[in-house]
C-alpha cells in the first residue's frame, strides 16, 4: 500500500488518521492473525481495505487450529477472485514475537492490519509502540469496545468528541 493509498483511504474516513513518525513507504501489507481467537468479520474488512488498495497481502497467522484454517481458506479464495496475490506464513509462536521478525526481513511492509486491537492490549503494546515508532502503519480493522462502532480503525487511541 502507497502512502497516496493509504491518504485516500484516511481522507475517505475508511480508517482513522494516526500520527506516526518517518512513515515506512513500502508497499506492502501484513495481515497478522491469532488462530486461538480469529475474528470473522476482520477477513472481509482486510478484503475491502487490500482490494482497493493493495496488489498484494502477506497473512501472518499464529497457532493455525483447523477451524481458523477452514475460515482462512474460504478469504484465500476470495482473495484469487479479487486478483490479489497472498502469502501465508503460519508460526506456533506467538504473534507478538513471530510479527518483529517478519516484518524485518519483509522490507515492503509498510502497512500491520490486526483483526482486533482488544486482542494485543493484554501486555503487547509496547510491540505495537516499537511498530510504529520505526514508522508502521499499525491498524485495527474492528473495535469492540463499548460505545464503539465495529469499523476500521486506527490502533492509536481516539481523540475525544
Amino acid at each position: 500500500m502507497t502512502c497516496e493509498a493509504m491518504a485516500r483511504a484516511v481522507s475517505s474516513g475508511r480508517v482513522a488518521q494516526a500520527v506516526t513518525p518517518a512513515l515506512k513507504t513500502g508497499e506492502g501489507v501484513l495481515l497478522a492473525l491469532d488462530g486461538r481467537c480469529l475474528e470473522r468479520l476482520a477477513l472481509p474488512v482486510a478484503l475491502q481495505l487490500c482490494g482497493d488498495h493493495a496488489r498484494r497481502l502477506d497473512i501472518l497467522m499464529a497457532f493455525p487450529p483447523k477451524p481458523a484454517i477452514t475460515l482462512l481458506a474460504g478469504f484465500l479464495l476470495d482473495l484469487e477472485r479479487h486478483g490479489l496475490d497472498y502469502r501465508l506464513t503460519t508460526t506456533e509462536r506467538e504473534l507478538s514475537l513471530e510479527l518483529v521478525s517478519y516484518l524485518h526481513q519483509a522490507r515492503y511492509v509498510s502497512v500491520i492490519l490486526l483483526d482486533c486491537l482488544e486482542h494485543w492490549d493484554r501486555g503487547h503494546n509496547p510491540v505495537l509502540d516499537s511498530l510504529r515508532s520505526e514508522g508502521y502503519r499499525v491498524v485495527s480493522l474492528l473495535d469492540h469496545r463499548k460505545g464503539a462502532r465495529t469499523t476500521y480503525l486506527s490502533a492509536l487511541p481516539r481523540e475525544p468528541a
